[in-house]
């Protein structure tokens, strides 16, 4: 019997200008056959030399080698570049930049017409990539604004009020009325679409002449039965302001102030009641005061002082000087006639005469504190009784 060993090779791809093994694979077969194969295809290299090898399979020869060298091929892609309203996602502008893989790019930020610049998402400038890339521009319309102006023949503003939108949005304003005015022009833009600038739109007006309306105050004194005392009249026009001034009267005496005595004439009458009572006098007395002169114990030292009054009237006496005594405290007394009788005390102080022999040194004089009472009254009333 006739043996033969199984051979196997390598088959290998090598990039001539690196060296690098591409790929590796193997075939096989029995020793002293003949084998046959070919050069693998590999993207972006082209094979150099021969694509096929034949031969024998030998113990001592175990590698086909196949040589490949890269092609040269340069690579595109693309940056999508947009400009787009941020409101409405409308597309201002767009544009497809178109590079070499690697290379740098750059844009820009344009202006657009009654638009604003707001943000931009992507890389603005940057490399080139093999994956597409996208730049963003985003704007939003400018706003506006239209007032409208209602104002009077002499140009002063009656009312304002302002209309806001997006830069050539259409606008309409609805004229309205002005209570105590009319109007007498009416504008010729109250439509049209917004702009940059601020649109006016001018109402004229006219006062209404006001008719002048008139209210009445009236004050009603009365007694606690209601008969009328005294009765006043105030005229004022409406929305000014009154005041009321209570007044007395003679014979009678406040009991009743009202709550409110001021405020605004209105359309109409308001009428304020003042209550009193009628003071009662009883009939007509006298009344009478004794001046008692009397010394610090009580002893009588002058006549009495009597004099009569009608009750109300003014009293009035200054103390008479007394040989050898001193008035205690006021020397006058003040006071009214009451309905009864009226006893003020007059107090005196004896005067002590000095000893000739026996005159002390100044510093040895002992003076007295005296606790004056002015008057000590004794009031004896029919009715209630007082002193100023």
């Amino acid at each position: 019997y006739y043996y033969r060993r199984t051979v196997e090779m390598d088959v290998v791809g090598i990039d001539v200008d690196t060296g690098e093994e591409l790929y590796a694979t193997q075939i096989s077969g029995r020793e002293d056959d003949n084998y046959s194969t070919i050069a693998k295809p590999l993207d972006e290299y082209e094979i150099v030399g021969k694509d096929k090898a034949e031969g024998i399979f030998e113990r001592l020869n175990t590698r086909i080698e196949f040589l490949y060298k890269k092609i040269n091929q340069e690579k595109y892609s693309t940056i999508l570049l947009k400009y787009v309203d941020k409101d409405t996602s409308k597309v201002l502008k767009s544009e497809t930049i178109t590079a070499k893989v690697g290379d740098k790019y750059s844009t820009e930020k344009l202006e657009f017409a009654h638009y604003d610049f707001v943000e931009v998402v992507g890389l603005e400038n940057g490399v080139v990539t093999e994956e597409a890339q996208e730049v963003t521009y985003y704007y939003t319309k400018k706003t506006g604004k239209v007032i409208v102006i209602y104002e009077d023949e002499d140009g002063k503003i009656i009312k304002e009020e302002e209309i806001t939108g997006k830069v050539e949005e259409d606008y309409k304003v609805e004229i309205e009325e002005i209570d105590g005015y009319k109007i007498v022009e009416r504008p010729t833009n109250t439509q049209g679409k917004i702009t940059e600038e601020t649109i006016e739109v001018k109402v004229k007006v006219q006062k209404i002449p006001e008719e002048i309306k008139t209210g009445k105050v009236v004050v009603i004194y009365e007694d606690e039965n209601g008969k009328v005392l005294k009765r006043e009249e105030s005229v004022g026009n409406v929305g000014q302001n009154y005041k009321v001034e209570i007044e007395e009267i003679d014979g009678y005496e406040l009991v009743g102030k009202p709550e409110k005595t001021e405020g605004k004439y209105i359309d109409g009458t308001i009428e304020i009641k003042v209550k009193f009572k009628k003071i009662v006098v009883s009939p007509a007395t006298k009344g009478t005061i004794v001046v008692k002169y009397l010394d610090e114990e009580g002893n009588v030292i002058m006549e009495d002082t009597i004099k009569e009054g009608t009750p109300g009237e003014d009293f009035y006496i200054k103390l008479p000087e007394i040989d050898g005594y001193k008035i205690i405290g006021d020397d006058t007394i003040i006071a009214q006639f009451v309905d009864g009788k009226l006893v003020f005390n007059a107090l005196y102080e004896k005067i002590e005469e000095p000893k000739e022999d026996n005159i002390p040194d100044t510093g040895d004089i002992n003076v007295a504190v005296i606790f004056t009472i002015f008057a000590l009254c004794t009031i004896v009333l029919s009715k209630k009784a007082f002193v100023k």
